[in-house]
C-alpha cells in the first residue's frame, strides 16, 4: 500500500532529513553530496557489499582525490594511485558490479600496463 504525496510531505515534514536519505534516489544524491563522509573504511565496506551505486556516486564527486592520492599503500603492497587499490580490492573481494562501474565510467583514469 502507497501513501500519496500529500501525507508523505507531511510525514517527512516531521522526520529529520538524515532519516530519509534512504528514501528514494533524489535524496540520497543530496546526501552523499552535503553530509556523507567518504573515508577508506567506507569504500572498503562498500566494495565488500559490491555497493555499485554508492560507489559511482562516490567516484563522480571524489575521482580527482583518489587520482592525486599517489603511492597508495595497503598492507605491504603499493598502488600507483587509489582508483587503482580499488580495482585490486574489487576484484579480491569478488565485487563485479564495481569493477563494472570502474571500468566502464572511470577507466580512462586507470593507468594502463604498457607490454
Amino acid at each position: 500500500m502507497e501513501l500519496c504525496e500529500e501525507l508523505q510531505m507531511c510525514i517527512y515534514d516531521y522526520l529529520q532529513p538524515i532519516w530519509l536519505k534512504n528514501v528514494d534516489k533524489t535524496r540520497f544524491h543530496k546526501y552523499i553530496n552535503k553530509e556523507y563522509i567518504v573515508s577508506e573504511t567506507s569504500i572498503r565496506q562498500l566494495v565488500r557489499k559490491d555497493g555499485d551505486f554508492i560507489l559511482n556516486l562516490l567516484l563522480e564527486k571524489n575521482i580527482d582525490k583518489f587520482i592525486k592520492h599517489k603511492k597508495y599503500i595497503y598492507k605491504t603492497a603499493s598502488y600507483k594511485n587509489y582508483l587503482e587499490f580499488i580495482v585490486y580490492y574489487c576484484v579480491n573481494n569478488k565485487s563485479t558490479k564495481c569493477i563494472n562501474i570502474i571500468k566502464n565510467n572511470y577507466g580512462n583514469y586507470l593507468i594502463k600496463h604498457k607490454k
